[in-house]
């Protein structure tokens, strides 16, 4: 019994440093991104722009508990990359980050806070157009993290831990 509260501990383990590596890979392209487009483009990072690391830290969470839960459902790699490319082309079309909301129809508009691109957008403007901070993010934040949470909890139900 030691020896299997010794595996699961070791597998946690490692699940986490995973996890943890994925977030603070996907927080350096994020800020990267914002950083690059501010200094070459003079893109506006508005008045608080340490409330868009909220923003990116809540979606990295998004992204790395839908990969976790995607891979537990397909174990395919070329099935999976081309689901997941597919999940994330149509998660922006309805969040509107291909196209401005205003452009999509009223049917898709709907249906737009079913997926998280859609609150990301509204916080990430917020911060950029209308000059939000951290206090003025917080529900999207916390939309943000619910889809997280929702993703990180079915993958690990789903996730078998092999010896």
């Amino acid at each position: 019994m030691a020896a299997d509260a010794g595996s699961a501990g070791a597998a946690v383990t490692i699940m986490a440093s995973r996890v943890l590596a994925y977030v603070a890979i996907g927080m350096v392209q994020m800020t990267l991104l914002f950083v690059l487009g501010w200094a070459i483009f003079g893109l506006s990072l508005g008045d608080h722009p340490y409330a868009l690391l909220l923003i990116f830290f809540a979606m990295t969470l998004v992204t790395t508990g839908f990969g976790i839960l995607m891979t537990t459902l397909i174990r395919d790699f070329a099935t999976l990359t081309s689901l997941m490319n597919l999940c994330v082309i149509v998660a922006a079309a309805a969040g509107g980050t291909l196209v401005p909301l205003f452009l999509l129809p009223d049917w898709l508009r709907t249906i737009s806070p079913a997926v998280p691109h859609y609150w990301a957008m509204e916080a990430s403007q917020g911060v950029i157009l209308l000059g939000d901070g951290v206090v003025d993010v917080l529900p999207a934040v916390g939309a943000l993290m619910a889809f997280a949470a929702a993703f990180f909890a079915l993958g690990l139900w789903r996730f078998r831990f092999v010896d």
